[in-house]
């Protein structure tokens, strides 16, 4: 068990014994939930409450490159030809995954390579997804 959790055991069971002997009534388990909920203790080694997840969401491609997904990766180690980042085109039907070694992330630079290296030779994507 991690200390924390027995630190926060050790307290519970304190605070029955206390109630127990002070009050003489039996304590519910959603007593001492409510009791954790309000400690401020408890309440500082929590930490900030974690942001919801939106629900994923499926799309239905029909055909190969029909849906393009288009992403950089980097900054990585250079190359000896001075690349640092990569640019990553995954069609979403077939799952392709092309790669391509880029100086640096520019919009002109990465709008050039995806022209001429995937809609030279596959054609115009009806879907492109970047982040």
């Amino acid at each position: 068990m991690i200390p924390f959790q027995e630190v926060i055991l050790e307290l519970i069971r304190r605070w029955k014994k206390f109630v127990n002997a002070s009050i003489g009534l039996l304590v519910h388990k959603s007593d001492v939930e409510e009791w954790c909920r309000i400690c401020k203790i408890c309440i500082a080694k929590k930490g900030p409450p974690k942001k919801g997840k939106s629900p994923l969401q499926i799309f239905n491609v029909g055909a190969p490159f029909e849906r393009v997904e288009m992403d950089i990766l980097g900054p990585l180690p250079g190359t000896f030809s001075g690349n640092k980042y990569l640019l990553v085109n995954t069609d979403c039907f077939t799952k392709w995954v092309e790669a391509f070694s880029l100086r640096s992330v520019r919009t002109k630079k990465m709008a050039e390579v995806f022209v001429m290296q995937i809609v030279f030779r596959h054609g115009v994507p009806l879907e492109l997804h970047t982040n």
